[in-house]
């Protein structure tokens, strides 16, 4: 680590940025202009016109990738290459003993994530993360504040939202797909304010916009933890840009973090304000039983009525009957009562996660999340049991993320 200056100021990490895309450009920027790191040198694996060029905007040297993982100015690297190449990247680099902040995901495999923690653990004074920036940003920070001070209770359950504008391209072969790029986020989310690792996970994904050869577009993912649940919507077909919501709820009450359109900040919900809401479905909905009476009225005479067909199933086969439909919610929550209480591809896709050893980067006490940085580079190891009618590309839960299983 960078030598203390005189009079006890701490001196500026030189560090290279290593890929020049957007997120890799941003990185520098953001280097240049910080008090913590000085940016020495920008080097891209297939862009030398773009690493020169950015290298020029910014007053910086213009490095290979060899150059950098070797150069003495250089002691810290950002790396943000393509994620398919993050493990011979993030190898070179601590075989070079630099200290690396590595973009997520951390690799698109298991096996290479374990050949990064492997050689991050060879030297423990090096510093090795991998950038989840939600533990950085103020929002998700107070939540973790509010949690560690008992203002929910014991968390045991998190919904989280991530919906993008982010149309499939060519970046998908080599980002390990849309799940992994986006999903790890609230999966690691979860797993830092749970306090709790994953036991199994389950998903569903559907095509709504775009080709279905593209793989689903949204996804709706479940994630069991010892003492908690996680739900997880995906989305890449967002027509307002992005939109994340994070809700954490506790014995005590719910927390949730929303976006500005719809209030912004976080918003606890407590007995403090149970003033607020309805005391039950009467006062919650005291319009609709009186019109579900007056409905059911209209249908007795003969007339069409609301409850009978909806815009949604106008023009095909007629709905079945209302006793008939009670029987498939019926069947519904029977299934649904099955698969909670038994595993395995008879009854859905499940993805067994083995708790990682202990370590730096090890959970703290569950409900208790640590308002620390990123975590050390942690190992699951992921045993996957899959029948051939699973969705595409469910999630299997990596480290702090995510790794997809086409």
């Amino acid at each position: 680590m960078s030598a203390g200056r005189e009079g006890g100021e701490a001196a500026k990490v030189r560090l290279g940025v290593a890929g020049t895309g957007f997120i890799g450009q941003m990185h520098a920027r953001n280097a240049l202009a910080s008090d913590a790191v000085e940016l020495v040198a920008v080097g891209s694996a297939r862009g030398a016109a773009s690493a020169s060029q950015l290298a020029g905007e910014l007053g910086v040297r213009a490095l290979s990738l060899e150059e950098l993982w070797t150069d003495d100015e250089v002691e810290a690297v950002l790396l943000a290459t393509r994620t398919s190449d993050h493990v011979e990247h993030a190898l070179a680099v601590l075989g070079a003993s630099k200290h690396l902040l590595l973009e997520k995901p951390g690799a698109t495999t298991v096996a290479g994530q374990q050949q990064i923690a492997a050689e991050a653990a060879r030297d423990p004074d090096r510093v090795v993360r991998v950038a989840y920036h939600r533990r950085h940003d103020p929002r998700f920070r107070e939540l973790v504040r509010l949690i560690g001070d008992g203002a929910i209770g014991t968390p045991f359950a998190v919904h989280s939202v991530s919906r993008e504008d982010f149309p499939p391209d060519e970046g998908d072969r080599y980002s390990g797909g849309f799940i992994m790029d986006v999903g790890v986020h609230d999966f690691e989310t979860a797993r830092w304010l749970l306090g709790e690792d994953p036991r199994t996970v389950f998903a569903h994904g559907h095509t709504t916009v775009y080709a279905p050869e593209s793989g689903p577009d949204n996804v709706y993912v479940t994630i069991a933890h010892p003492r908690a649940t996680t739900t997880v919507q995906l989305s890449r077909t967002s027509r307002v840009g992005l939109e994340i919501r994070f809700e954490v709820i506790g014995t005590e009450g719910a927390a949730l973090l929303a976006p500005a359109r719809l209030g912004g900040g976080i918003t606890l919900l407590t007995e403090t304000v149970r003033h607020e809401f309805p005391a039950d479905c009467r006062t919650g909905f005291p319009d609709a039983y009186p019109a579900e009476l007056a409905d059911f009225a209209a249908a007795v005479r003969g007339e069409r009525t609301t409850a009978r067909r909806s815009r949604m199933t106008a023009g095909r086969s007629p709905p079945p009957s209302l006793p008939e439909r009670a029987c498939t919610a019926e069947r519904l929550w029977r299934s649904a009562r099955i698969t909670s209480s038994r595993t395995g591809p008879r009854y859905a896709r499940y993805l067994s996660v083995s708790r990682p050893g202990p370590g730096k980067g090890a959970p703290g006490p569950p409900g208790r999340p640590s308002a620390g940085g990123e975590e050390e580079v942690e190992v699951a190891a992921v045993r996957s049991e899959v029948d051939d009618r699973a969705p595409q590309q469910v999630g299997a839960v990596l480290a702090a993320g995510v790794e997809a299983q086409g």
